[in-house]
């Protein structure tokens, strides 16, 4: 099962005396990261928002936006300074409409005690609202993409498939490479000899393909097991080393061979593995 990283969802909530407007956001990025933005005067609200995020969300960057409108005049403490107010006007009085702009003469402050356990059941119940919501999102996005993976995956097995059924060739190219070196030799001196069979041992063993197959196809099962495991892991970074490792193995293949029919087929897998690395970049 796979799951996307991006997504969007907001929602604003209405209570009695009280409003709140929650907007959250998921971007691609490699590892957890996240922007949490609210009114400052409520500092246990990001650790509480934070808990319940990690719970469900541990790769990419995260955007939260939480603004808590108190209606009820007996959430705000007044603060107005009647001497800083009095003094600026004996001074400069036709500041009289701006000073009470200043936030040293007027402000308002939260009274954080005035928050009750009913206003954090609120807080958190309205998230982890919007938080199913981007999670849906994320999810039927990673529908999406689970079937291109399995596209991409099944034609790369095609690939080497046909690979598989040209090895023989390969091996019979080898040899005829090896028999008329072989023969060009057969003038030479002793000591030349010598040093042109282990030449030639070398050459067979590095003209071998069969491991490169074994372990690609080793990578591609890998594969398939990310995609249906329903663990939280981080798919994506894993799937991104797994086309690393068969990109790696497909350029060996065609550095051994000069058969036509296996270079275009490792050309094949190579597309295949740049879309799965393309589309691993949005996987979580």
């Amino acid at each position: 099962m796979i799951n996307s990283m991006t997504g969007y969802a907001q929602k604003r909530f209405f209570y009695p005396g009280l409003d709140f407007f929650i907007s959250l956001k998921s971007e691609n990025h490699r590892y957890f990261e996240w922007e949490f933005r609210s009114n400052p005067q409520i500092v246990e609200l990001e650790k509480r928002i934070l808990k319940i995020v990690k719970k469900e969300i541990f790769r990419g960057k995260i955007y939260i936006n939480f603004e808590i409108n108190f209606l009820n005049s007996d959430r705000w403490k007044i603060n107005f300074n009647a001497f800083l107010f009095d003094k600026i006007l004996n001074h400069y009085p036709l500041l009289k409409n701006e000073v009470i702009k200043f936030p040293e003469i007027f402000s308002l402050k939260l009274n954080e005690s005035a928050i009750s356990n009913e206003d954090w059941r609120k807080f958190e119940k309205g998230f982890r609202e919007v938080l199913n919501m981007i999670l849906k999102e994320r999810k039927k996005e990673g529908k999406f993409i689970e079937k291109n993976l399995k596209a991409s995956i099944g034609k790369i097995e095609f690939s080497l498939n046909n690979i598989e059924k040209n090895v023989s060739w390969h091996s019979e190219e080898v040899k005829r490479n090896l028999s008329s070196k072989i023969e060009k030799m057969l003038d030479r001196s002793p000591e030349d000899k010598g040093r042109f069979f282990e030449e030639i041992a070398y050459l067979s063993q590095r003209m071998d393909i069969s491991e490169e197959i074994t372990r690609i196809k080793s990578h591609v099962n890998a594969l398939r097991k990310i995609i249906e495991i329903k663990n939280k892991i981080s798919k994506g970074k894993n799937m991104d080393f797994l086309v690393q490792e068969i990109l790696r193995e497909v350029n060996t293949i065609n550095s051994k061979t000069e058969n036509i029919k296996i270079i275009r087929e490792g050309l094949k897998i190579k597309a295949e593995v740049d879309k799965i690395r393309e589309q691993a970049r949005n996987v979580e």
